[in-house]
């Protein structure tokens, strides 16, 4: 099975100033392709 992680960057995120729908609307998409997804990461500088 293929495994997909994902890795989320920017101080917007990080500091909580945005939601992160983009990691969620990927995590939906990879499901649907049979993909799992692990545990999105967040990390900046």
């Amino acid at each position: 099975m293929l495994n997909v992680e994902m890795l989320s960057t920017g101080d917007e995120v990080l500091h909580g100033q945005i939601v992160d729908t983009n990691a969620a609307w990927l995590a939906d998409f990879f499901f649907n392709q049979g993909v799992a997804v692990i545990t999105p990461k967040y990390g900046g500088r």
